[in-house]
């Protein structure tokens, strides 16, 4: 198709009456060889009417989003799916960048998605000269040229901005080059005021927010490079908008250029210093970059910072988000002592002249609220708006400064009491007064001086306004009343009255956004005062039926849920109104969906919170004596909306559909629900409804069922128990019957055979916890191998994660000689095509191995398959995550047969010795390799050494001993959770214990042992201390009222180090760098003390288990004063008097818990005996 042609056809989609022909016309020839360029080139072409550009650019868009990366058949002797041919992107790639900087603005922001999605799938492959390109015309003399470049460039950082450090570093090395051009070319725009202009330094500060947001790249940006793009920044925000953006209206004024390239340049500001420049709150890596740059930029940014907000304080216009972002600056410098001495003189000046104005009442509020108070109650329970809201960025730096810094919550409330207590006080100036007090609730509650004047204050001053003529006032009233929901009252009548006040408010106010803030009062008081339930008990009729008013008036996600607490509260209250609240509920829930969800976030999770209202009554109907004919009316109304749910396939609710029908279902089973799901839960009859379940799910191949099946096995345990066999047959067959059908072109049967899968583990899972069920057990097995059998001959891989799965669950307990058999068919299904499912077979071997070791050493193969297939996984560059793996499987086997594989030990530490020769890209990786050695070392001593001597491995020279222990002390602090310390803790031990003739390479390291050892006992604690926190949270009491307050104010010399904070952080970045190569780059958290592999046990692992690191250490320390004292003064010699105190430590611990495992096992024996334990107080160094 020539140009001109292809023109006409474009044309033709703007008309109705053409469309269809003209979209098919496309269809048939979007595949030809050629049309992409000449697309592009009719994009660009300056005669076209703008409608058929656009419409051009969106089809390019969509061709290039959909079929630019080379795609593969699904399967051999399947037609290869189509993409863009390799001539085409390379003519596209040519002439892109151009087309970006000639395009108009709405053709050149579809283009910036295309040259996105290419240079993610081409860049730096097939396209590497794409950063030249753009710095060939950021540097050209032609200004017309700048900011399509530079929008190029950002779409090059963008593809980057949440890449882990090792997978950005091709963007960091071309920023290097492109940086300081770009940095150049701002500096020459900064004197021109123009829009162009400054448009222009808008995009560069968004290029430089997107390359350093997520990581700073200290090798590119150089503290030189760093201050020189600070100060361009700082003069950014210090310097004025021109006089004529005062003469435009101000809802339009935050979207002029002027105010928006402010915006970013304090949005850069403010994220450097929260990420980078806190010092205690970053991760190490940034630890002296944060104390540099507290000292050298914080004060000469916050008195800019001053400026602005002293602007805003003359009633000068500032845009909001500009504001926001300069108070989130300055609450992150209140935990800083270096940066609050530049604050704290002006702190009560920012609270009465900026934070107070922002917390009253405005103009934008009173206009909203009585135009469309919809609207204004979306917004203040937006969560979203909260990020951008310069009141809540106030509320937030109140809060900080009142909480963290002396002397200022006591001038605040004086301030407060001030405007409060003042004669014809304006009642904005009210609002922002009770504003700024339920902002600091919990402080106020935490400090005795004020908590004991809580309540007055409270009767004096927050009871009144509940009268007041102003609606915003009365909404106050009860949002102040929420946030001093804990406080205890000593005057039950102000209980009441608070109650009272909040219930009038929601059943006769005639301000809607009152009634939605005394609702979330009401809730809140109900769930943190006991004796609020007796006050409302007689009025819960004309509340709950306010309540669904104002629901379908707002369609507020957090009423649904004041809506629940009060059904749980008063089951017995609600039951003569379920049936009319249900009605009520379903008409709004028709309301809510007859809108178009998918452009309403808030929409889709109010109809949610309704279907889960509707549960929560259902439920608590269950619970109420007398309440069947309730219950027949209730569902009638459910099954209505699940039928509107299903017949329109609402996917979003299915979840909650069927949480609905397991509540219509769990105490009867009605005529209807039969029609719905041909299902019940009515314990005496658990065998024909399973035995019908399982015809219905052969018959129409339905996954949903399948999960009925499985709530239905878990619930009735017991009752499926003799009925397992003939169950796990009929799964077995429908699994056959639904894998003869072509799974490819149903995707529904793939779903379907999935279900049947985890069914079948399921059942597995709950005989296992039947005790005498091991006949039924091994009944079992046999019909599971079957399918285990068919999936793994006819390699249906997109099962291999359920076989394993199921693998798992029939070794669990025991392995038998069809499991062994087993165990083959998996090293088969591994070298044919499984080996990116390693990580997920693993399970399975640690199984293999642990549970029947003897079966597992009795055949030397056994040993051999494990040792290929980690050596395979450790060869092929699949991932470091499934290496790491591999390396855990032979550490296991290592700790697991103590003193019988000494003929394996030479291959592992080879093996894993090897791979350190190679890039490792983690620590992870780096030192679960070193642990497998450390375990060699634990298991045997001589034959460590003996194998490290004889030892010869490409790119290492000298001492293969010597570079092993150099890594492993240098590395001491990488080994995390206890497993994983522990065994360096015992592999040191082992070291420096060694009898006969000690090697010069250990004896060279000894003074190193001592300090790596505190670190792994250090950090012990903290995993010993994180495992008793999760295994007591549960029982942890509450916390005394009365107790003694805590002082959380810091002196204005000191700091707030967030030390878990930057733990957190720590562990995103650790978690990042732990990615495999096959991962997005995003960072993650585990957010815990244990690592990922500490799942897969050990015998050093086990609660009986009597190998204890704090007594053998302890043990191994004492023998070595007594017996070798030249090596003990060694080993102690070059310690600190903290570190001698850390080992005194260490010791009292040792005895600790050696008298604890004594006390265990005097127990066990039946009886217990207390002793008096001496434990020594210091120990002596000397020798």
């Amino acid at each position: 198709m020539d140009a001109g042609k292809l023109i006409e056809v474009l044309r033709a989609t703007l008309d109705p009456n053409q469309r269809e022909q003209a979209e098919k016309q496309l269809t048939e020839v979007h595949k030809i060889i050629g049309f992409s360029p000449i697309l592009l080139q009719a994009i660009m072409s300056d005669q076209l009417d703008m409608p058929v550009r656009q419409a051009g650019v969106i089809y390019l868009k969509n061709m290039v989003t959909q079929f630019w990366q080379d795609r593969e058949a699904e399967k051999p002797g399947d037609p290869v799916p189509f993409s863009i041919h390799e001539h085409d992107r390379a003519a596209v790639r040519e002439h892109l960048i151009e087309a970006i900087i000639h395009a108009p603005e709405p053709v050149r922001v579809q283009l910036c998605v295309c040259i996105s999605h290419i240079i993610k799938h081409d860049y730096p492959g097939r396209w590497p000269n794409v950063p030249e390109k753009i710095l060939l015309y950021i540097q050209s003399d032609n200004h017309s040229t700048w900011m399509g470049a530079l929008m190029s460039l950002y779409q090059m950082v963008k593809v980057y901005e949440y890449k882990r450090p090792d997978e950005r570093k091709i963007l960091d090395d071309a920023m290097a080059i492109i940086l300081p051009v770009v940095y150049q070319r701002l500096i020459s725009l900064m004197p021109d005021e123009s829009e162009y202009s400054v448009l222009l330094q808008k995009q560069i500060l968004k290029v430089f927010y997107a390359f350093i947001q997520n990581y700073l790249p200290l090798e590119v940006l150089t503290k030189e490079v760093f201050t020189q793009w600070m100060e361009a920044v700082r003069q950014i925000v210090d310097r004025p908008v021109p006089e004529q953006t005062n003469q435009i209206d101000v809802e339009d004024r935050p979207e002029l250029a002027w105010w928006k390239v402010k915006k970013w340049a304090v949005h850069i500001l403010a994220r450097v210093f929260e990420r980078y420049g806190s010092p205690g709150n970053v991760t190490k890596e940034y630890t002296q970059f944060s104390e540099w740059y507290l000292k050298s930029f914080s004060g000469g940014i916050i008195q800019v910072l001053f400026k602005v907000l002293d602007q805003y304080r003359q009633k000068i216009y500032i845009a909001p988000r500009v504001l926001q972002q300069s108070v989130n600056y300055l609450n992150q410098g209140v935990s800083h002592a270096f940066s609050w001495k530049f604050m704290k003189p002006h702190m009560q000046g920012i609270i009465q002249e900026v934070i107070f104005p922002l917390m009253c009442h405005s103009d934008e509020d009173e206009e909203l609220w009585n135009t469309d108070p919809q609207e204004y109650i979306r917004i203040k329970y937006d969560v979203f708006e909260d990020f951008l809201s310069p009141v809540i960025a106030a509320q937030t730096l109140f809060y900080s400064a009142a909480s963290k810094r002396k002397e200022v919550l006591q001038k605040a409330m004086g301030f407060c009491m001030q405007v409060l207590t003042q004669p014809q006080v304006d009642p904005r100036q009210k609002d922002g007064a009770l504003h700024m007090i339920g902002a600091v609730a919990e402080v106020i509650l935490k400090r005795k001086i004020y908590k004991d004047q809580a309540e007055m204050l409270l009767a004096t001053h927050v009871f009144p306004e509940f009268s007041s003529e102003h609606g915003f006032l009365r909404a106050r009233a009860a949002w102040v009343l929420k946030h001093f929901c804990e406080l205890k009252f000593k005057n039950e009548q102000n209980l009441k009255t608070s109650l009272e006040m909040v219930r009038q408010c929601l059943c006769s106010d005639k301000e809607l956004p009152v009634r939605v803030e005394a609702a979330v009062a009401l809730q809140v008081l109900l769930v943190e005062q006991e004796k609020a339930k007796d006050y409302i008990q007689p009025f819960v009729k004309p509340i709950c039926l306010e309540l669904l008013k104002v629901i379908r008036e707002t369609e507020n996600d957090d009423l649904t849920s004041v809506m629940q607490r009060i059904v749980i509260t008063f089951d017995a209250e609600v039951t003569p109104l379920a049936v009319e609240m249900m009605t009520h509920l379903a008409q709004t829930f028709a309301q809510v969906i007859e809108a178009d969800m998918d452009s309403s976030e808030e929409k889709a999770i109010t109809a949610l919170g309704i279907l889960n209202t509707m549960e929560t009554i259902l439920n608590v109907m269950e619970n109420q004596k007398e309440a069947s004919m309730i219950l027949t009316q209730l569902e009638g109304i459910v099954l209505n909306v699940i039928g509107v749910i299903l017949q329109k396939n609402i996917m979003d609710f299915y979840e909650e559909v069927l949480s609905l029908i397991y509540s219509l279902t769990s105490a009867q089973v009605s005529h209807h629900m039969w029609q719905v799901f041909a299902k019940d839960y009515i314990q005496p009859f658990v065998k024909p409804i399973c035995l019908e379940l399982l015809k219905v799910i052969r018959e129409t191949e339905n996954d949903d069922l399948t999960s009925v099946m499985q709530r239905i096995v878990i619930t009735f345990d017991a009752e499926v128990t003799p009925l397992a066999v003939e169950m796990m047959t009929h799964l077995a067959q429908t699994f056959a019957q639904v894998i003869e059908a072509d799974m490819d072109s149903s995707e529904e049967k793939a779903i379907t055979a999935l279900g049947i899968l985890n069914t079948m583990e399921t059942i597995l899972n709950v005989m296992e916890n039947q005790k005498e069920a091991s006949m039924i057990l091994t009944q079992l097995e046999g019909i599971v191998l079957n399918v285990i059998g068919v999936i793994l001959q006819k390699n249906i891989m997109d099962f291999y994660e359920e076989v394993l799965s199921l693998i798992y669950s029939l070794t669990s307990a025991q392995v038998s000689h069809h499991m062994w058999q087993v165990f083959g068919m998996l090293y088969e299904m591994f070298q044919k095509d499984g080996i990116d499912y390693f990580t997920d077979m693993m399970p399975a071997l640690h199984n293999y191995i642990t549970v029947d070791t003897p079966a597992f050493l009795s055949n030397p193969e056994h040993i051999q398959v494990i040792y290929n297939m980690c050596k395979q996984v450790m060869s092929a560059e699949i991932g470091e995550d499934a290496e790491c793996h591999a390396a855990k499987l032979l550490e296991v086997i290592l700790l697991q047969c103590p003193g019988q594989v000494d003929h394996v030990v030479p291959l592992f530490v080879e093996l894993v010795l090897q791979r350190l020769t190679r890039e490792v890209l983690t620590s992870e990786l780096r030192t679960m390799c070193l642990q497998v050695v450390i375990a060699a070392l634990y298991y045997n001593p001589p034959l460590l050494l003996d194998t490290l001597t004889k030892l010869q491995i490409d790119n290492i020279t000298g001492s293969i001993l010597e570079q092993f222990l150099k890594q492993w002390l240098h590395d001491v602090d990488c080994f995390l959770g206890l497993h994983d310390r522990k065994m360096c803790v015992l592999g040191l031990c082992s070291l420096i214990n060694m009898a006969g003739v000690r090697p010069t390479e250990v004896t060279n390291v000894g003074p190193q042992i001592m300090p790596a050892s505190l670190v792994l006992f250090q950090g012990l604690k903290r995993a010993y201390a994180s495992k008793a926190q999760e295994e007591n949270e549960d029982s942890d009491d509450d916390e005394d009222d009365d107790e003694d307050e805590v002082n959380e104010e810091l002196a204005s010399s000191e700091d707030e180090i967030d030390e878990e904070g930057a733990q957190y952080i720590e562990k995103l970045e650790k978690a990042a760098n732990n990615e495999d190569d096959d991962s997005d780059g995003e960072y993650t958290d585990d957010g815990t003390e244990e690592t990922a592999l500490e799942s897969y046990q050990t015998p050093l692992d086990e609660e009986t288990c009597p190998v204890d690191e704090y007594m053998i250490f302890k043990t191994v320390l004492q023998n070595l004063q007594a017996n070798d004292p030249n090596w003990y003064n060694s080993l102690i010699s070059q310690l600190t008097e903290e570190q001698r105190k850390e080992v005194e430590e260490v010791f009292k611990l040792a005895e600790q818990r050696r008298a604890a495992a004594e006390s265990r096992k005097i127990e066990e024996r039946g009886g217990y005996v207390f002793q008096q334990t001496s434990v020594p107080s210091s120990f002596n160094f000397g020798s």
